[in-house]
């Protein structure tokens, strides 16, 4: 069988899990060129930093651009790749694979032996690697006999170990190319020998894949693969239907009816292998008897949410483990009983109080309940139910929304920085592994005052399922194996460590070969009015950065949070949570425009917005005083001081600089006898002509090369996953001034930085706090 076209002929199951279809078929349709709008960004693509732990992110295109020794044919069964076979010992300790002879990785360097030991090695430094430990621990060495044979010993029997070689961590990257840009700029550079080649790269904006012609399995279908990054569905629906993409991911279910009614485009479903739920934090008080977490689970209508919020692309789950997993068992179907779950909790000794909540020696069960916004599909308003059923049965929870990008560090903390009491989270185990995923939530942590080995967040601990997780990696027979896994679960499941909520179908959507109509919203009115609609609509969102923006200085000055703030006002619905996050001022080709437009309109007719004229001058006012942040954060004085500034365009992905705010910061900065070297992703032919004496940079790090501080202005995604290792390096001093906020204050400091951002209380710095 011809293994792959795009990403796998036999591979594709393991994508299957990813993202819920093949793309062979579109390969082999498209005219050249297939376009993928992605749900999440790609950020890195180095399997052993983090490219296998987004979803969709990078993962099928790592997939694409990578070979591993072994992978998953359609059925999940385990077939060779860069290996043509592979012989597991007697005794599960030890597999010796055979390499296919000739395969070239795409600089043209040959991957042998020495290739792959390099990559396993990388695969089993935990700090490099921190996040597929149940597949990589087991390792403890890698012996080379010849250049096409690898011999892989483990610490213990360990009969997982073809699966883990065919996960997708275990991606094999050029080690020339390794050695070329280093440990960790081949993120950025990724170098493997699967069929395609990167022919671009913009970290969190786009990146092209190219058809390699060296491929050891024949050229693949499709000449080229555009991964593109559309953050918000409906522009990603759009997108599909008038041909600008071929593929999306991650439909809202509540949108499919809409694509469904399209004539060029059709709904591909999948089962998932995501069980969401609510990890319990196991040290707090209340969460520490079973049950009491068993009554939170009988308090809470699952059922109901995976068929009504859902509509019916979820179901509830009946086991620690998706219905697909391998080794899935079923245990017992979550019930709903609420009288039941009082009675629980009132044999745990909570008595109702005057307000209704439960108490138990003075004090209330109360929980806190941190929840992604955008992160899991319906995580809000699932999260929102959850709070109301609990308080039915007289449990208060305050609900903690988290912006998605900052969500993972609030999980896998130590102990003593655990926030929260429940937290929503689904792991996908893509190799359909359910060891490996009972293995990564469940299995004790060595130390669970310390950050959690893998992702058992919430301390769960049973020396009986470690027991029989070890016996699922090492019994000799498979029956053996999958008896031991299905004991775990049945325990598991009992000890309810969580709230279990739905396991959803992976949606997505292909284009048909006809083209399409965008259909957009209409409402027939006068000239005079459509047109006052359109000015006054980009005023009210002027006014709205505005008023955040100045919220913000008044944070500044009494220590509060305006992200707090932002978030707090935006929960109320005539308020919305949309255009209320401080920067350095608005710019472009609308707002100032229409601004503008609006208050001569409102003057010449005698009726003149007083408060549209105030957020003109002080957006005016605000994008020339943005300079001073800067001086104050070089000391008083950036006179003979190198400036680097990362991003000229007022918004990122655009190549617009009407308005932008770097246009008046930059000025003034070189009034102030500063040097500016800058770098935007799209807007350095613009900024040529408009910034006299700016020297433009070929990218982030050069310009930051030498500077005496870094000044983000535009918040390109690519700004928000700087090497801030690399960066400190560059920089004379490690000082940063964030105008949009791009990096956690607690982080920088951590990191060594001197930071400085807008609207939150200010951070010492690690030399100063020592």
């Amino acid at each position: 069988m011809k293994r792959r076209h795009f990403l796998a002929a036999a591979g594709a199951a393991s994508v299957v899990g990813a993202t819920g279809f093949s793309l062979r078929a579109q390969a082999q349709a498209a005219s050249g060129t297939i376009t993928f709008g992605q749900s999440t960004a790609i950020l890195t693509l180095d399997p052993a930093r983090g490219a296998f732990t987004a979803y969709p992110g990078g993962y099928e295109a790592a997939l694409a651009i990578f070979d591993r020794l072994l992978d998953f044919d359609a059925d999940m069964k385990i077939v060779p790749q860069l290996a043509t076979s592979y012989t597991m010992s007697a005794d599960l300790k030890s597999c010796e694979l055979k390499l296919r002879a000739g395969v070239k990785f795409h600089d043209g360097t040959s991957c042998d032996a020495a290739a792959v030991k390099l990559n396993l090695e990388r695969m089993m430094d935990k700090q490099r690697n921190p996040t597929n430990r149940p597949l990589w621990d087991p390792i403890v060495a890698i012996e080379t006999p010849d250049a096409g044979t690898i011999v892989i010993k483990t610490s213990a029997p360990f009969a997982q170990l073809p699966n883990t070689l065919a996960h997708g961590s275990g991606a094999i990257v050029s080690p020339a190319a390794l050695a070329k840009f280093g440990d960790t700029g081949i993120a950025q550079n990724p170098v493997g020998a699967g069929p395609y080649k990167v022919g671009s790269f913009k970290p969190g904006q786009e990146l092209t894949l190219e058809a390699f012609d060296g491929y050891w399995g024949g050229k693949p279908g499709a000449n080229s693969i555009v991964f593109r990054f559309i953050a918000e569905p409906a522009t990603r629906i759009n997108a599909l239907t008038t041909g600008a993409v071929q593929v999306i991911d991650n439909v809202p279910v509540q949108l499919v009816q809409q694509i469904q009614r399209t004539p060029n485009a059709e709904i591909v479903r999948r089962p998932g292998l995501r069980p969401m739920g609510l990890a319990f934090n196991l040290t707090r008080g209340p969460l520490t008897d079973v049950r009491v977490r068993q009554a939170i689970n009988l308090a809470v209508p699952v059922a109901t949410i995976a068929e009504r919020v859902f509509f019916g692309f979820a179901k509830a789950p009946d086991s620690p483990l998706a219905f697909d997993a391998i080794g899935y068992k079923k245990v017992a179907p979550l019930a709903f009983d609420q009288a039941k779950a009082k009675e629980l909790l009132a044999a745990a000794g909570y008595k109702p109080g005057a307000d209704g909540t439960l108490a138990k020696d003075g004090a209330k069960l109360e929980l806190s309940f941190f929840v992604p916004d955008g992160l899991f599909p319906g995580d809000v308003p699932v999260a929102e139910i959850i709070a109301a059923s609990l308080k039915q049965v007289g449990i208060a929870t305050a609900i903690n929304k988290i912006e998605r990008g900052a969500y993972w560090d609030h999980l896998r903390q130590d102990k003593a920085n655990l926030k929260w009491d429940m937290a929503m989270f689904g792991f996908n185990p893509s190799n359909a592994s359910g060891t490996y995923h009972l293995a990564s939530l469940f299995k004790s942590n060595k130390n669970d005052d310390d950050k959690p080995d893998v992702w058992n967040i919430g301390r769960y601990k049973n020396a009986k399922v470690d027991e029989l997780l070890t016996t699922a990696d090492s019994a000799p027979t498979d029956a053996a194996r999958m008896a031991a896994l299905g004991e775990a679960q049945t325990l598991i499941w009992s000890d309810a460590p969580y709230l279990w909520l739905q396991i959803n179908e992976n949606v997505s959507a292909v284009r048909k070969g006809l083209a399409g109509v965008s259909v957009m919203p209409i409402v027939f009115t006068s000239l005079e009015t459509s047109e006052l609609i359109k000015y006054a609509a980009n005023t009210f969102l002027a006014a709205k950065i505005t008023f955040i923006n100045e919220v913000a200085d008044l944070c500044e000055k009494v220590g509060a949070d305006v992200h707090d703030v932002a978030k707090g006002i935006g929960l109320d619905g005539r308020i919305g949570k949309k255009f209320l996050h401080p920067g350095p001022g608005y710019g472009g080709s609308c707002f100032p425009k229409d601004t503008l437009a609006l208050v001569k309109t409102a003057q010449d007719y005698g009726s003149p917005l007083r408060i549209i004229e105030t957020v003109v001058d002080i957006n005016d006012k605000r994008k020339k005083a943005m300079a001073t942040r800067v001086v104050a954060a070089c000391g008083g004085s950036v006179k003979g001081k190198t400036v680097a500034v990362l991003g000229l365009t007022f918004k990122p992905n655009t190549d617009d600089m009407r308005d932008s705010p770097s246009l008046d910061i930059l000025p003034a900065l070189q009034a102030e006898g500063a040097k500016v070297v800058a770098y935007d992703p799209e807007g350095m032919h613009e900024a040529k002509s408009m910034l006299p004496g700016v020297e433009l940079a070929k990218d982030a790090y050069s310009a930051m090369e030498g500077a005496d501080c870094a000044l983000i202005i535009t918040e390109w995604n690519e700004f928000r996953a700087l090497q801030l290792d690399r960066v400190k390096k560059l920089l004379k001093k490690p000082v940063i001034v964030d105008l949009r906020n791009c990096y956690a204050p607690a982080d920088m400091k951590a990191a060594g930085f001197e930071y400085t951002s807008i609207g939150r209380p200010a951070t010492a710095t690690g030399a100063e706090a020592g």
